[in-house]
């Protein structure tokens, strides 16, 4: 597993490390992105300019990560595929489902920015689960992407 580090001044936040799994010969990959962004709740609360930088920091987080994925392969963006996304969640504080799955339409824009994805509408994403996991202290996305028939 590789780490690759990379800080947003901008937007006053710390470094980001994204983790990730090298790429499979079966045309899949996974993604970790610590952090999470933050959910409509919070965001159609800021105004659009402070959104905006949001938007961008956390595309741009989930595009370097995957780009350090694909490490410079042949890769074509997947025309058909299937996600599998995991919210990796600090405490069992009860949380809306709905709202980490809208939080996380950032992260999969920017998986078709670095060409993991051909697009995120319905024709190329064929599929799409996404479950919890409890990990004490822990706040992560992990997206499965896996090439479909």
């Amino acid at each position: 597993m590789s780490v690759h580090n990379h800080d947003c001044p901008a937007l006053g936040w710390g470094a980001c490390t994204c983790e990730y799994a090298v790429l499979s010969p079966s045309r899949s990959v996974t993604i970790t992105i610590p952090g999470r962004p933050p959910t409509p709740n919070v965001s159609t609360r800021l105004v659009w300019q402070a959104r905006a930088k949001h938007v961008k920091h956390w595309r741009d987080v989930a595009a370097t990560a995957a780009d350090a994925a694909l490490d410079g392969r042949e890769w074509s963006p997947l025309e058909r595929a299937t996600l599998d996304v995991t919210f990796i969640l600090p405490d069992h504080r009860d949380r809306d489902l709905d709202n980490l799955v809208a939080s996380s339409k950032v992260l999969t824009d920017g998986l078709v920015r670095a060409g993991v994805l051909a697009g995120d509408s319905i024709r190329p994403i064929t599929a799409a689960s996404h479950g919890r996991e409890y990990r004490k202290g822990e706040t992560a996305t992990v997206y499965v992407v896996r090439e479909a028939a």
